[in-house]
């Protein structure tokens, strides 16, 4: 973590006059909820086109993928403007540019979801098969599949979206 900090005197609440301008990067981060380690080792897994079956095989005892987050970012009057924030699991990156309000948990960013798997490879049996066809259209630049992605809403609510043929589809 690297950053210039400054705070003004003035009346202001500290979260409302603060101001940082900075860098970080976490490497093998874990997190503490055992529901987003889960989640996290699913989504690593399904980039990396591991069946359901395998999955279930090789985590017998553990524990989750380790992720890593990194990010230039400002914060002035209570908002984190990310000019750069990526995530990594095995097999899936995520760029991301936006803000993030702190007090009211509200976000606004875009960028881009690749991973390495195509989309075909995320899924076994029929599934697997009515997919091919579609693969070449979401391949890019050595990705397997590669989409625009858009996180808005609260901490509370996140709206997660991926744009396919120019529609933006929920996803979870």
């Amino acid at each position: 973590f690297q950053s210039k900090i400054v705070v003004p005197p003035g009346k202001e609440d500290v979260i409302d006059k603060l101001m940082l301008d900075g860098r970080f990067r976490l490497m093998s981060a874990r997190f503490s909820s055992a529901k987003v380690e889960e989640r996290l080792t699913a989504l690593s897994d399904r980039a990396r086109g591991i069946s359901r079956k395998e999955q279930k095989e090789e985590r017998q005892g553990q524990r989750g993928v380790a992720s890593e987050l990194s990010g230039t970012f400002k914060l002035e009057r209570g908002t984190v403007v990310f000019s750069r924030l990526g995530f990594s699991v095995p097999g899936a990156h995520i760029r991301l540019a936006g803000t993030y309000n702190l007090p009211s948990g509200e976000t606004n960013m875009k960028g881009i979801f690749r991973m390495h798997s195509t989309l075909a490879g995320t899924q076994s049996g029929i599934k697997h098969v009515l997919l091919m066809p579609l693969d070449p259209l979401f391949e890019k630049d050595g990705a397997g599949f590669e989409v625009p992605i858009f996180i808005t809403g609260t901490r509370e609510h996140p709206d997660i979206k991926a744009e396919v043929f120019h529609r933006r589809v929920t996803i979870h």
